[in-house]
């Protein structure tokens, strides 16, 4: 055994599973900070309304139109919010934060895999 008797193993998988629980409720760095839009927004505001067209009529600089006459603000013009804001209080904008390439299949996050490895490790 690579990491030498059970015990020592078990020690390893208690020390990683503690990691894994500090990873996944940290708040981040406190110099973290997101909601500013992407340089390319009229593009990616083009797309959203090309790929949703019998519920988005338009957008213009500041507003998207819903068919049922709804306008949301496209940015409520933070640019520091912490990622829990960014979940919890998104803007349009916002929605931008991670790109969704087309055609790709999503990924597992780091965190979540070496979570679900630590607890094997910890059942066996």
């Amino acid at each position: 055994m690579a990491f030498g008797n059970r015990s020592n193993l078990r020690r390893i998988a208690r020390a990683a599973g503690a990691a894994c629980i500090i990873l996944s409720v940290s708040p981040g760095n406190a110099q973290d900070s997101y909601g500013v839009p992407p340089g390319d927004i009229k593009a990616r505001l083009d797309r959203l309304v090309n790929a949703y067209p019998d519920w988005i009529s338009r957008h213009d600089s500041e507003f998207l139109f819903l068919k049922d006459g709804t306008k949301y603000a496209i940015s409520d013009k933070r640019t520091n919010k912490t990622f829990e804001e960014l979940l919890e209080t998104p803007d349009i904008d916002d929605m931008f934060f991670v790109p969704y390439p087309a055609g790709t299949k999503p990924q597992q996050p780091v965190r979540a895999a070496l979570c679900r490895h630590v607890r094997r490790l910890h059942e066996e």
